[in-house]
């Protein structure tokens, strides 16, 4: 009889292990990160595409979600990132800065250099530019500066 229990035992310490294994191995499996919406466009000025800068998605209502940014690359073309590199922008409302300078244009106001659209666009709160980001899916958003 006591050769079961030690028996017994084994398995229920085999159990254990195979358990701890599992679940060690799901554990780097889960996203701690909000759920995002991946975002790509594209910024022109007077209908050309911009060659570099920075586009800004500010939350409407401070402290309820993250700010998402993204480079504008040759062509006008950007992706959002929020949390890690492109994921992408948590649903909801928010309003949209885009800086764009020349740094061949040295500028006292501005250390990156002379901006090459309207001042107005540098700030989320004068730009006029906002969007309404659905859950799900993915979104393409366009800006064509004057």
């Amino acid at each position: 009889m006591p050769r079961k229990k030690v028996h017994n035992r084994k398995i229920s310490d085999a159990c254990l292990l195979l358990l701890l294994v599992l679940g060690s191995l799901t554990w780097g499996c889960t996203n701690r990160y909000p759920k995002t919406v991946k975002i790509k466009g594209q910024v022109s000025y007077r209908g050309e595409p911009l060659k570099s800068g920075l586009v800004t998605f500010s939350p409407v209502e401070q402290g309820t979600r993250r700010v998402a940014y993204a480079y504008i690359t040759e062509g006008g073309f950007f992706q959002l990132t929020s949390f890690r590199s492109r994921d992408g922008i948590q649903p909801g409302e928010y309003r949209i800065a885009i800086h764009a300078h020349d740094r061949n244009k040295p500028s006292t106001r501005y250390p990156r250099g002379a901006p090459v659209i309207p001042e107005k666009y540098l700030s989320a709160e004068t730009s006029g530019l906002t969007a309404t980001v659905a859950e799900g899916g993915s979104h393409t958003l366009n800006f064509n500066l004057e």
